[in-house]
């Protein structure tokens, strides 16, 4: 196994606050290791938290403590425009937001009360080893050739994370066959499980699936 077939989430928080509120409107922690080339199923209901984890890893979006690395490297410390050559995220228009690659993205808050200029690594041309694809459209006509891009991007040894909303028992079964693993976002929480029946066998994942599974069952 080569560093490039990792990905880990140590301590990652994200915290955002809704109006003059005291307490956090959003929490999302991740703490999890994908070690292998796979597809990972990331589940969880709408405002779960699934995008901003994605834009966490990707880097488009700064934690408020922890650290994404992909191949060793600390997502975050390479430079918004390298980001890409480690984790390549495909999204839907509508969730394009944070970071991006402006000259101002150099800038972070540091302990003292100034702002510092944060010295960022730079990255060489190479393929990225972690892909994203935040929630296509699984009864689009052309999803079938997406889940054969999914595989091929496996077998050449990538890590390939999917986030789903799944209506109907075929999106369950379809999940089934495609992914090797899942992670569960549920209450502000990620949870890995390793493969379906650890996920069937899951009493937060059965809430969320509820009567799919019983209709995929029948």
């Amino acid at each position: 196994m080569s560093e490039s077939e990792v990905l880990v989430a140590a301590g990652l928080c994200s915290r955002r606050r809704g109006g003059n509120a005291a307490a956090p409107a959003f929490r999302l922690r991740a703490d999890f290791v994908l070690e292998a080339p796979a597809i990972v199923g990331v589940l969880g209901g709408n405002g779960a938290g699934k995008t901003t984890l994605f834009d966490l890893i990707a880097g488009n979006e700064s934690p408020a403590s922890g650290r994404v690395t992909c191949g060793g490297i600390d997502v975050h410390g390479v430079h918004p425009a390298h980001r890409g050559r480690l984790v390549n995220h495909r999204r839907q228009r509508h969730h394009i937001r944070g970071e991006g690659r402006s000259f101002w993205n150099g800038f972070r808050p540091g302990r003292a009360t100034a702002w510092r200029l944060r010295p960022y690594r730079r990255l060489g041309p190479r393929k990225a080893g972690v892909h994203l694809f935040d929630e296509p459209d699984l009864d689009d006509g052309y999803f079938g050739l997406l889940l054969g891009y999914m595989r091929e991007l496996r077998a050449a040894g990538n890590l390939v994370l999917m986030a789903v909303h799944p209506r109907h028992a075929g999106h369950v079964a379809m999940l089934q066959g495609l992914c090797d693993a899942y992670l569960l976002v549920e209450e502000g929480h990620t949870r890995l499980l390793a493969d379906f029946q650890a996920l069937t066998g899951d009493d937060a994942a059965r809430r969320y699936l509820g009567e799919l599974l019983d209709a995929r069952a029948a």
